[in-house]
């Protein structure tokens, strides 16, 4: 057996381009006639043999709506596809090959269409383990050899050996056959009168039957028998001719299940017949009911105002709006409203926020957000933003979002309040906190590196939830904080 097996890893965050090697830094384990170069990310057998590959890659974003792909491609011609739909999260391969004649070499490649970030939040980013599927096959039994010569005579005869004990009696055998009766002897004379009787011979036979006697009378009636059981069922009759086939009924537009797909034209908002923008979805719905933004890319120019109580905008992995215009995306106000796995971006950068929040209890959750790339340091950007508040929103909640090539992520103005927990920005200038009370929690910070992660301005509170600015850093990834209080 060769023993050929190789696991490598890669430990570090940053970026690959489309149709680039995924560069693995550390071996983790190496043995045989296989070899790794870790400036160039190329996998080299030495030895044909049939071999077995898995591996996955941590992501964190890509710009692109079509998923995440990434293939282990060889030089004699293997192309092996490992895909997710989630721009954040793991992509996952598996595959055999063979090599026929070697050397061939090897490589994991970022299949997407454009640039992927790797995963900034966990230790391992990439991981591929080689084995070789080397189990021995047993060949047939070889011929029997020749007899080996017999060794030479004349030796002397030993000595005879004792007696043995005698052996234990055997088992009797069967009792033989009774033989023949011998002959009946002569009667003995007749015995003196006076004798005693003989006992009884033994009966004869029965006679023949006598003639049958005159019938009786007839005897009363006896009492009625039970009733007998119910006879089986006979056959079930023809059937009958079916009746007319009654009127088509209708589905009715449902106002708290909305739904919106990109180019529709003419629906009334089922799911079978969607409105063909998200305006006609918001006006549709009613309070607490849904719009389904349904895969597609959705060109924005007007603001799109939601003030209609416990109202949620559901995207899909696929569902993306572009802001096409320097205006607000979202105009938010109300409360209980919940903005929920939308992609949003923008053809150019704008000076506004795409959106803006006013009221309490809204939710953003589950986003990606970004603005396209600017040139130059982030000082002289468009002063371009994921989501502002305006004074006085309560407890708003921003979890789970991807922001960055912004301005700003968030800029909270004064005497808002809320929950900022487990997002992911980078390449911006942080989230601003303007006299706001907010909570920050489990946010992390991918590359390129934001200016600094949280700007705390004048007037902003002392004390919780922000001090001591220590334990603020710690429980979000080693934050850089910028205190200007």
């Amino acid at each position: 057996m060769s023993n050929i097996a190789l696991q490598i890893e890669r430990t570090t965050a940053g970026s690959v381009v489309d149709g680039a090697n995924v560069i693995f830094e550390t071996v983790v384990y190496s043995s045989g006639n296989i070899s790794y170069n870790d400036i160039t990310g190329i996998i080299t057998f030495n030895e044909p043999g049939r071999y077995f590959l898995n591996w996955w890659v941590a992501t964190q974003s890509i710009a692109s709506a079509c998923g995440v792909v990434f293939s282990l491609s060889s030089s004699q011609g293997d192309f092996l596809d490992g895909n997710s739909p989630s721009k954040l999260g793991v992509v996952p391969g598996v595959g055999i090959i063979d090599v026929v004649a070697s050397p061939v070499t090897l490589s994991l490649v970022n299949a997407s269409d454009a640039l992927v970030y790797y995963s900034a939040i966990v230790p391992v980013t990439a991981t591929l383990v080689i084995i070789e599927d080397d189990v021995p096959e047993i060949g047939p039994t070889g011929a029997t050899g020749a007899t080996g010569a017999t060794g030479a005579g004349g030796g002397a005869t030993g000595d005879t050996g004792p007696t043995g004990a005698t052996g234990a009696t055997g088992v009797t055998g069967d009792t033989g056959s009774t033989g023949a009766t011998g002959a009946i002897g002569d009667t003995g004379p007749t015995g003196a009168p006076g004798g005693a009787t003989g006992n009884t011979g033994s009966t004869g036979e029965t006679g023949s039957t006598g003639p049958t006697g005159a019938t009786g009378s007839t005897g009363p009636t006896g009492p009625t028998g039970a009733t007998g059981a119910t006879g089986a069922t006979g056959p079930t009759g023809a059937t009958g001719e079916t009746g007319a086939t009654g009127a088509t009924g209708t589905f009715e537009p449902n106002p708290f299940a909305v739904y919106v797909q990109a180019g529709a034209v003419g629906g009334n908002g089922t799911q079978a017949s969607p409105f063909g923008t998200i305006q006609q979805g918001v006006a549709a719905v009613s309070p607490t009911g849904t719009v389904h933004i349904l895969g597609g890319t959705y060109p924005v120019t007007s603001t799109i105002t939601i003030n209609k109580a416990g109202v949620t905008l559901k995207g899909y992995p696929s569902t993306v709006i572009q802001l096409q215009a320097a205006v607000i995306l979202f105009l938010v106000t109300g409360s209980g409203i919940t903005i929920d796995g939308l992609t949003i971006t923008s053809d150019n950068p704008y000076a506004v926020e795409f959106i803006q929040l006013a009221g309490t209890n809204h939710k953003l959750v589950n986003n990606v957000i970004f603005g396209p790339p600017q040139a130059g340091p982030s000082t002289g950007w468009v002063v371009n933003r994921g989501f502002l508040t305006q004074g006085n929103v309560v407890n708003l909640i921003a979890q789970n979002n991807i922001l960055y090539s912004l301005r700003q992520p968030a800029y909270f103005n004064p005497n808002s309040t809320g929950h900022i927990v487990n997002n992911v920005v980078y390449n911006s200038r942080g989230f601003v906190v303007d006299q706001a009370i907010f909570v920050f929690s489990g946010n992390s910070w991918g590359s390129p590196e934001n200016a600094v992660d949280i700007a705390l301005l004048v007037g902003t509170i002392t004390g919780p939830p922000y001090d001591p600015l220590t334990d603020l850093s710690a429980n979000n990834s080693d934050a850089s904080i910028s205190d200007q209080r």
